[in-house]
């Protein structure tokens, strides 16, 4: 028996022309299509991203990802999914699986990879990369994700926020994603930090309701939605070394008294802005970054 090829695509966040060459036309040539579903009603975004590069006789298999804390119940829709997929794979024909951003980053496809090489090892998989949401924020905002030899963090928002301000306490550029409902209260943080007017907020990057924030205090008192499809992009300074260490933990973590946490807080802040100052100087008469605007 041949077994098809799956090509897991990242069609990136939005925009349909900021999918790759090599998706585009592995999309115009391969006439399975499967798309995730949060929800049974749910219309798939990455499939509206796509849709403009599909071929006219393209069969959509929608796969439904349950949005669940329950491990048993998320093993056994990865499992459906993975046999969804099989089939087809089976008959000999190959199958795109589109996913939003890029595949390989808090994505369903990571999920859907493993169960399937699980239960056939022997299937042919070609992941095709996708623009992350964070490289289009930053680029939207023009605001740099990396520089020298500075260090970026990558972390989604939970309601524990030990991760989020470890994060921010190893400094350098940290990527917040999966905000959702916390938004407010990833603001009290940067607020708290100082760090607020060192960030970005985009939303829906490239899509119709995209949103762009450089002033984030704007965000202040809006929709508990707000957050949704979200990422953030803090420059969260020079850090602590020793906060980062594995072993070693943050102030915060070893319950410092409000006054000792406050006096470290205080020392970021200064040598924020000192840092902030010969930022400045160095790219003194560059073109200023664009003004907060909330496109359509």
């Amino acid at each position: 028996m041949t077994l098809g090829t799956l090509y897991g695509i990242g069609v990136g966040p939005g925009d349909p022309e900021w999918m790759t060459v090599k998706a585009v036309r592995l999309l115009s040539a391969c006439r399975h299509v499967c798309v995730p579903k949060a929800r049974d009603l749910a219309d798939s975004i990455a499939l509206e991203i796509a849709r403009p590069h599909l071929r006219p006789d393209t069969v959509i298999h929608q796969t439904t990802f349950l949005m669940t804390s329950d491990k048993a119940l998320l093993k056994q829709s990865h499992a459906q999914a993975a046999e969804e997929i099989l089939a087809i794979l089976r008959g000999g024909e190959d199958c795109c699986f589109l996913t939003l951003g890029d595949p390989m980053l808090y994505s369903t496809y990571v999920y859907l990879l493993r169960e399937l090489r699980g239960i056939e090892p022997r299937v042919a998989v070609e992941t095709v990369p996708g623009i992350t949401a964070f490289s289009a924020a930053a680029a939207l905002t023009n605001f740099p994700v990396g520089e020298g030899k500075q260090p970026v963090t990558i972390v989604p928002a939970s309601d524990d926020f030990a991760l989020f301000r470890r994060a921010l306490d190893c400094g350098g550029t940290v990527v917040l994603m999966k905000t959702g409902k916390r938004l407010q209260k990833v603001l009290d943080e940067l607020d708290a930090r100082g760090l607020i007017g060192q960030a970005v907020f985009v939303s829906h990057a490239g899509q119709p309701q995209q949103k762009i924030e450089t002033d984030l205090r704007r965000l202040r008192g809006g929709s508990e939605n707000l957050g949704y499809l979200s990422i953030l992009i803090i420059q969260a300074g020079p850090g602590c070394d020793a906060s980062c260490d594995a072993d070693v933990p943050s102030a915060r973590d070893e319950g410092v008294p409000p006054a000792s946490e406050s006096s470290l807080r205080k020392q970021r802040q200064k040598q924020q802005q000192q840092d902030a100052d010969k930022m400045s100087a160095t790219h003194a008469g560059e073109t200023p970054s664009p003004q907060p605007e909330e496109l359509p």
